[in-house]
């Protein structure tokens, strides 16, 4: 009867291969730490961009009612006006430079 105890140990895929499992995470730990990490890098520029889009609407909303441009850190603004139309350029120097254009009717004309 105690023989027939041993089944659970074939179960087991690495139960025999000592290290083998320790090795294979050890291989494959860097790979997945250098994705998670460009992932990471890739979502961080992505909520640059919605607050870029966000400062260079902000923007574009002041000229079109008649105000100036404010001062924002780390971004420059460039502006330029066609018949009623307001338009801002954001650029903001990151790794990669990143620009956005938005665009307004202006107020009271």
């Amino acid at each position: 009867m105690i023989c027939c105890l041993d089944w659970w140990q074939e179960l087991l895929v690495f139960s025999n291969q000592k290290g083998a499992v320790t090795a294979e995470f050890m291989l494959l730990f860097p790979a997945v730490v250098l994705a998670l990490a460009g992932f990471l890098g890739v979502f961080q520029l992505g909520l640059v961009q919605l607050q870029l889009s966000r400062d260079a609407f902000t923007q574009a909303r002041e000229l079109s009612i008649g105000n100036q441009l404010q001062k924002i850190p780390n971004t420059k603004f460039f502006s330029n006006q066609a018949g009623r139309w307001v338009c801002v350029t954001a650029f903001r120097e990151l790794p990669i430079e990143m620009e956005v254009q938005a665009c307004l009717l202006k107020h009271g004309l």
